[in-house]
């Protein structure tokens, strides 16, 4: 489970919350990558939540969100220096879904801690509704490209259109199982 929801806030912090306006402060500036690791931080503990008593979860998030800087600002550098996407991009989300899979595994071991067991844990382990919330995200991504970010969709070539499904969808995939 603990994997399933650092892949949800991922998906969350690195496609469907990620402004234009972030995108371009990110390349500009050193501070929008912090800030966007901030937003990706505070998303996960809340959804996290019940695993916050434990200072594991603490390290793993804070471990991930490290990692998450470092990589995010070296894709930067190498876009901006190669004036290519497609591959810093594939090679950014593999590193990031790497730190996603270790740090869930690191953080399975440990026991829900929910207030009402009955009705806390149905909802936050049920396969059903993870699968609605992983769509819904999904289509709500693709919204925000097509319909509120035109200029964005419109630089999208094959090659990034081909790479956000391709990666999107494996994501799924893992968080789903």
């Amino acid at each position: 489970m603990p994997t399933t929801y650092l892949i949800i806030a991922h998906l969350l912090t690195d496609f469907t919350l990620q402004s234009n306006r972030l995108v371009a402060w990110k390349t500009k500036q050193f501070r929008g990558v912090i800030v966007h690791v901030c937003i990706f931080t505070a998303i996960a503990l809340i959804i996290l939540f019940p695993y916050l008593i434990y200072w594991q979860t603490w390290t793993v998030i804070g471990a991930i969100s490290v990692f998450h800087l470092i990589v995010d600002q070296t894709k930067i550098n190498i876009a901006l220096r190669y004036d290519k996407y497609a591959f810093p991009f594939i090679a950014d989300q593999a590193l990031h879904f790497l730190s996603l899979i270790v740090g869930g595994y690191y953080l399975s071991n440990l026991p829900l801690n929910l207030p009402n067991k009955f009705f806390f844990t149905d909802v936050y382990t049920n396969k059903a509704l993870i699968s609605v919330v992983l769509t819904l995200i999904f289509v709500g991504y693709i919204i925000k490209i097509l319909f509120f970010q035109k200029d964005r969709s419109l630089k999208m070539n094959t090659s990034k259109i081909i790479s956000f499904t391709i990666v999107y969808i494996f994501y799924v995939g893992v968080a789903l199982f």
